[in-house]
């Protein structure tokens, strides 16, 4: 019998809203780069292309 050693869930909303935690990230890392905050509504829609799309669309924008 095999030992499972690792499980990954995908926690792409299907079990958890994480869209509030990951819009307060995003808006932390732009005050720390002494970058004016994002909109919730502006960031959320820019989740969903992985974490390096999310920030390069935040920095962007912020001009």
């Amino acid at each position: 019998m095999r030992c499972v050693d690792l499980i990954i869930f995908d926690l792409d909303g299907t079990l958890v809203d994480s869209r509030f935690q990951i819009a307060n990230a995003v808006n932390f890392t732009l005050r720390a780069l002494n970058i004016e905050e994002r909109p919730f509504e502006e960031i959320v829609s820019f989740i969903g292309m992985g974490a390096r799309d999310l920030l390069r669309r935040s920095l962007d924008s912020s001009n």
